[in-house]
């Protein structure tokens, strides 16, 4: 890979944490309009310089613009650098925001794939370069889940031959390690990179993070301490040792370095977050307040502010405030769901069961992912419950039941139906019957679940009928569609005896 030293220089002020003489750097270099490669290597570590100063917005902004210039003029045809982009961009995507990441995955992958396909029969061409991508793909790809690791193999096989990019690779993989939970092996291979370079950007504060999730405490105070030596004024570095002293019940140190951090860069929301939680641990909620609305102000487009004033209204039982902050949320995010699911969930917890089904019933018109579509429905029904509403909590419970959500286990919900069908006399007999005939779908195959869970003889007796017929109607039609043909020899009549019988 051919790059003019004046980008390689950029790299180098990178790596010593110089971060804000890097970006100044950067900014007075002039390329030469053939040299289209030595624009994307500065470029990387401009918009990393900006994560690595938690100025997020501009880091964001700084790849996307790369990213569609080099879309202009690759013309289809992505290179390493193409690849190694999209991993680092991927990488901060991932830390700042998972359901991000996942939707932009994809793009890492097909700009893998086409640098392969391009390029795999040249001598440009550089395994490792995409085994390095297909790598951070299949982690984001996977996450949360931590069995099927194998891309951390691919990864560490691709550590120490990717020289131009080595560290970043070393860090990734202690990275990965701790989002996987594995911080014994996080730890020894941050101590792989700092044996390198002590002062790459970021790594005091992973390791201190990877302590501190040991319950190193002493030695996780170290590497805050040192990491904020080494970068000043990265406003996610303070917060960190901030909330590590609020912990460990040093407030007036935590409250000192929440400041300091908002001083240092305003538009890092997670700053106000954790001081507001500060505040309200102790008991000082008015200072929260003021202290999330100065975020908010200076955040408008960012919900987690709002969220977190939603929260604090709530736990006031200012339930009026509390749906004038979701209002504003819905606004900005009007087909999402998630929020008034989390604003009913909170109502819920407050016994507040009016004002909590309004929520539920408007998240579920919405864009909600399977598994809250079960919990709003079941949270629902329960909230009817408690209202003696048990005629609407029934059907609503039976209509989860019906429902094919993966992973949901509907243990809890079908056991509410079977208590209902034993216990609840204001729902008469005929009624319950007369329900349990108009499901037919999904539940029915819940109906041993539910059987299992009742005591009424009665009940146990018509579910099992009903399993029975449901049984043979599936196998009737199973046979008609996939068996009955088999079943025609020479002649043209089939053997109906059989299907009958």
């Amino acid at each position: 890979m051919d790059i003019s030293q004046q980008a390689k220089q950029a790299r180098e002020l990178f790596l010593d944490s110089k971060l804000e003489e890097c970006l100044k750097y950067i900014d007075e270099l002039h390329f030469d309009e053939n040299d289209f490669q030595s624009y994307k290597f500065a470029q990387i570590y401009k918009g990393l310089s900006f994560f690595e100063l938690s100025q997020q917005q501009q880091g964001q902004q700084c790849f996307l613009d790369l990213i569609s210039k080099c879309e202009e003029k690759n013309k289809n045809d992505s290179d390493e650098l193409d690849v190694i982009i999209q991993i680092l961009y991927q990488w901060q995507n991932f830390d700042e925001d998972q359901m991000k990441a996942k939707k932009h995955n994809n793009n890492l992958y097909s700009c893998c794939e086409n640098y392969k396909q391009k390029h795999e029969q040249s001598q440009r061409y550089d395994l490792y370069i995409y085994l390095f991508g297909v790598s951070v793909y299949n982690f984001i790809d996977y996450y949360p889940d931590k069995k099927h690791c194998s891309y951390l193999d691919n990864l560490i096989e691709c550590q120490g031959k990717i020289q131009q990019f080595n560290q970043e690779s070393i860090i990734l993989i202690g990275w990965m390690q701790d989002y996987l939970g594995k911080h014994e092996e996080a730890r020894k291979w941050y101590t792989v990179l700092e044996l390198i370079n002590p002062r790459y950007p970021g790594l005091a504060n992973n390791i201190a993070l990877t302590y501190e999730a040991m319950s190193e405490k002493k030695i996780a105070e170290e590497y805050f301490l040192k990491a904020v030596e080494i970068c000043p004024n990265n406003s996610v570095i303070l917060t960190n040792l901030a909330y590590h002293y609020q912990n460990n019940e040093q407030n007036e140190k935590a409250f000192e370095l929440y400041e300091k951090s908002i001083k240092a860069n305003p538009q890092f929301i997670g700053c106000f977050i954790s001081y507001a939680k500060l505040l309200e641990d102790n008991q000082n909620i008015e200072k929260a307040k003021e202290v999330l609305l100065k975020g908010n102000q200076l955040n408008q487009s960012n919900t987690d502010i709002l969220q977190q004033l939603v929260h604090l209204e709530v736990q006031e039982s200012n339930y009026q405030k509390a749906q004038e902050y979701v209002d504003i949320i819905i606004q900005m995010n009007p087909n999402e769901g998630f929020f008034e699911y989390k604003f009913g969930s909170a109502l819920f917890d407050k016994n507040q069961y009016d004002l909590c089904q309004t929520q539920f019933l408007r998240c579920l018109k919405k864009n909600l992912n399977p598994m809250l579509v079960g919990y709003a429905h079941s949270k629902l029904a329960y909230s009817y419950f408690s209202q003696f509403k048990f005629l609407k909590s029934f059907k609503q419970l039976m209509h989860l039941g019906n429902l094919d959500i993966e992973q949901f286990e509907f243990q809890e919900e079908l056991d509410g139906i079977g208590y209902i069908l034993d216990e609840i006399k204001e729902i008469s007999l005929q009624k319950k019957v007369d329900i349990l005939n108009s499901y037919q779908g999904i539940i029915q195959t819940r109906y041993k679940q539910i059987q299992l869970s009742t005591q009424d003889k009665f009940f146990q007796c018509f579910l099992e009928q009903k399993q029975d017929l449901y049984r043979n109607t599936v196998t009737l039609i199973a046979y008609q569609k996939h068996i009955q043909s088999l079943l025609t020899f020479k002649s043209s009549y089939n053997y109906w005896d059989l299907f009958l019988a």
